[in-house]
């Protein structure tokens, strides 16, 4: 965990094995955060990430946890099941139901109030939700799914596939137009005005848009990238390589340096 911006990082108390860890997310302030680790539990922490506890064994024993969310003030949790169902939590991780059928859901966001979500599948489509998840509706084509991030409003959205294409959506994911190229796309960010976007592709580059996900240039050297975060204007971001190390960025993902000298398995940042 880090204070700092992602300047340094401090060991949390996590549980036993430390290993197999796929999603994190967090609140607005920080405070309430989730956790996903594939073939275990889903974990919640409600300081600041120093402590974590296993979530309601009964129903998230054992799975395959992929991508996590939280809405801002960190009531609603979302978390996805590959080759399962989704989640959803309404009090801040203590009790969960499912609100999907299954498939290979991969990842999941929601703008600030959880009112609007958007759930990925890889090898699937992209499904929507305008009422907190009650009810959902497909959208796009069939593709390999990998990321989604939308504004605090919901209203700009952008999806990664690997292989595949950015798409983006200006309508809270109704429709969506392809941008940029075929890439191993991983992972994307987007600031809480939607204007910021960055995404990252293992192996490649960062990549950086700074007109609502529009046109995109690419940003320091080709490495195994695995997971993106920004703050909420989009000026600090943090990034984590695959038996790497993480870098940051403060000026909107333009330039990059090391935050720590420690190569790591890293898998996700929030």
């Amino acid at each position: 965990i880090s204070s700092d911006s992602g300047n340094t990082w401090a060991l949390g108390t996590t549980p036993s094995p430390s290993v197999n860890w796929h999603g994190i997310a967090m609140s607005a302030n920080g405070v309430n955060q989730v956790a996903s680790r594939r073939g275990s539990d889903l974990y919640v922490s409600n300081d600041s990430g120093n402590t974590w506890t296993a979530t309601e064994t009964q129903v998230t024993h054992q799975r395959w946890w992929t991508g996590v969310d939280i809405d801002e003030l960190g009531t609603t949790y979302a978390a996805c099941l590959e080759h399962g169902t989704i989640y959803e939590s309404l009090n801040s991780g203590l009790g969960w139901s499912t609100m999907l059928n299954n498939n290979n859901w991969y990842s999941t966001a929601m703008s600030s109030d959880g009112t609007k979500q958007t759930s990925v599948v890889n090898g699937g489509q992209i499904y929507l939700s305008c009422d907190s998840g009650l009810s959902w509706s497909a959208k796009a084509s069939n593709r390999n799914w990998v990321g989604i991030a939308m504004s605090e409003d919901g209203v700009k959205q952008t999806a990664v596939s690997n292989p595949g294409n950015i798409y983006v959506s200006l309508d809270s994911g109704n429709t969506w137009s392809s941008k940029d190229s075929n890439r191993n796309w991983k992972a994307i960010a987007i600031s809480s005005d939607g204007v910021k976007q960055t995404a990252v592709s293992n192996p490649g580059n960062i990549y950086v848009s700074s007109d609502s996900g529009n046109t995109w240039n690419s940003k320091d050297e080709n490495r195994n990238w695995n997971a993106i975060t920004m703050s909420s204007d989009g000026v600090n971001q943090s990034a984590v390589v695959e038996n790497g190390l993480i870098y940051i960025s403060t000026d909107s993902g333009n330039t990059w340096s090391t935050a720590t000298n420690t190569n790591r398995n890293w898998q996700s940042i929030a």
